[in-house]
């Protein structure tokens, strides 16, 4: 006889497989279960497939069908596809992802939702997945207001995103050259709505002194408020605009400049061919109660890169870019400064909310006095899933 541990978990097992079965067969998949496909039927429409082979479980009106129906209680993940909040978010590739392997083998997701693209004996061919996919972005109704997720491209380094995250970010910048030192920064993201978003920046750092000694700092807080001015989803093109403002509860000795900055600034997304993408910025940055202490700074940066995924599109995704930011003050005689940020991201998790971030700084025009930097950031898509969640 086996323990209570193992009957309990082969029981578990078994609740699973009855369930996974149940909505398999007699609900989510009921032309799989006579033997037919969509093609069988003559389903050629997303609609059409989506009320066939879907909706058994996530209801004809995408909202989920209710328990007694189902017959199980939904994970808490169960998405209700009309929540413009929840399903603008993901990008095509996310979609796409679960649909063909299925919840948990894709994303980490519950094992409720089954595979229907698997290569051995798919149950919906890619073209029809493509149209199953455009019918469930018909669900948000203001979609047109919502950015889409094919927009949250990687983050740079310096750049600002155009996309309204919910993140947080963990950064580190190492002085690779001159006096050894290193700043962190922690970046908390808030959403609020289709179009809006808030960042809260905290400062801190360590830093060798002439004699040896490391000390540690607390640096400024920036408050940022950023909003969407023009989102088209069928050009790829979201621009935003922002204002930041730093306050300086730093230590002056230890750097913070103790003065007050205003920043404002232009973002734009712009989603490119080949899984390639743009990310522009242009601002300016003034201290407007301390003129006489420090100048207006302009600047201007703009990252290009690429993202790859591994097993076939659906695994692993990394990206490879290139950063290009450029300063310049206000004032006769003043002259421009140039970096190249070469950088990459890779995702972490099985759910790619939890994602690794590694680039370098290097000073390319007007280097004296400036240092190469290596920065390295942990990013936390809060709203995919908490830091346990979604690894396996």
């Amino acid at each position: 006889m086996l323990p209570s541990s193992n009957l309990h978990s082969v029981a578990k097992q078994h609740t699973w497989r009855l369930l996974f079965g149940l909505c398999l067969t007699f609900v989510t998949l009921r032309p799989a279960a006579y033997g037919q496909t969509p093609k069988d039927l003559n389903l050629e429409t997303g609609e059409e497939i989506f009320q066939a082979t879907c909706a058994g479980c996530h209801g004809p009106d995408g909202k989920g069908q209710p328990q007694h129906i189902l017959g199980f209680e939904p994970p808490a993940t169960f998405p209700d596809f009309t929540d413009c909040n929840g399903s603008t978010r993901e990008s095509h590739l996310q979609w796409s992802s679960v649909i063909h392997d299925g919840g948990a083998k894709a994303r980490a997701f519950s094992e409720i939702m089954p595979s229907f693209g698997p290569a051995e004996n798919p149950l919906l061919t890619d073209q029809e997945i493509e149209k199953v996919i455009g019918y469930l972005r018909s669900f948000c109704v203001e979609d047109k207001k919502w950015p889409s997720g094919e927009f949250n491209f990687a983050r740079p380094m310096f750049t600002e995103k155009s996309f309204p995250e919910d993140e947080m970010v963990l950064i580190n910048t190492f002085n690779a050259t001159g006096t050894p030192g290193v700043t962190q920064n922690l970046v908390i993201e808030k959403r609020f709505g289709p179009i809006t978003n808030m960042e809260f920046r905290f400062r801190g750092g360590f830093q060798q002194l002439p004699s040896g000694t490391w000390v540690g700092t607390v640096g400024d807080t920036s408050i940022e408020f950023k909003r969407s001015l023009y989102v088209n989803n069928k050009t790829g093109t979201l621009l935003a605009f922002g204002n930041e403002a730093t306050i300086p509860n730093g230590n002056p000795k230890r750097g913070s400049n103790g003065i007050f900055i205003w920043e404002s600034f232009l973002s734009l997304a712009q989603v490119l061919p080949k899984k390639s993408f743009l990310q522009a910025q242009m601002g300016a940055e003034a201290p407007p109660f301390h003129r006489h202490q420090t100048q207006t700074e302009f600047y201007a940066r703009a990252a290009f890169g690429k993202f790859f995924s591994a097993s076939k599109g659906f695994g692993r995704t990394w990206t490879l870019a290139n950063e290009l930011v450029g300063t310049r003050s206000f004032g006769r005689g003043q002259a421009w400064t140039l970096d190249v940020v070469p950088y990459m991201q890779v995702t972490v998790s099985r759910r790619q909310h939890m994602r690794l971030g590694l680039g370098v700084n290097i000073p390319a025009v007007n280097v004296q006095s400036r240092q190469t930097q290596v920065i390295m950031y942990m990013l936390w898509d809060v709203f995919d899933g908490g830091l346990t969640e979604g690894w396996r």
